[in-house]
């Protein structure tokens, strides 16, 4: 791991960018040796500033290097993000009029890990409700169940196991009538 220090302001380092699901864990820790307290690191994703964090959480591992300074000068924190490629990096925030310190950056895949679906077409006629749609499941070609909901009662399940050209192979469609 790579330690970014500069002359007079922040040192530290972003140690881990985790992905889970649709969100990031992203930790690490720094301390600015020129001011006591919690520094204010900055966690950007593909360039834009996603939050604001307090760098003051216990990191005993910096304590013991950094004596002097402490333990709470880490920081974790997970935020939902859409799936795609993401660069991840911190940015240690100086308040002592140098410059803002980056301590690292991370390039990541963020994919679904969950089914996921559109109803695409209903209609209805005298005793009966047609619906047409697909689903995809990651890390599966399988065809998929479909609960369908009326008024948050479940009225079927429907098994997605067609294919349709426009879509991938690996998405399942299905159209089906229902009586009402």
């Amino acid at each position: 791991a790579c330690l970014t220090a500069s002359p007079s302001g922040p040192i530290g380092e972003l140690d881990l960018v985790e992905v889970s699901s649709d969100s990031l864990r992203v930790r690490g820790w720094v301390i600015n040796p020129d001011r006591l307290g919690p520094v204010d690191v900055n966690i950007l994703v593909n360039g834009s500033r996603l939050v604001s964090v307090q760098a003051k959480q216990a990191r005993p591992d910096i304590g013991v290097v950094y004596k002097s300074f402490g333990d709470n000068h880490g920081f974790d924190v997970t935020l939902a993000v859409p799936i795609g490629t993401k660069e991840v990096c911190a940015k240690a925030v100086s308040r002592d009029g140098g410059k803002n310190v980056l301590l690292g950056c991370q390039t990541v895949e963020v994919s679904a890990t969950q089914p996921t679906g559109v109803l695409e077409q209903t209609s209805a006629a005298p005793g009966l409700i047609a619906l047409s749609g697909w689903a995809v499941a990651p890390n599966t070609n399988d065809a998929l169940d479909v609960d369908i909901y009326l008024d948050e009662q479940l009225i079927k399940t429907a098994r997605a196991n067609k294919r349709r050209e426009d879509l991938p192979a690996s998405v399942s469609y299905t159209h089906l009538t229902l009586p009402t």
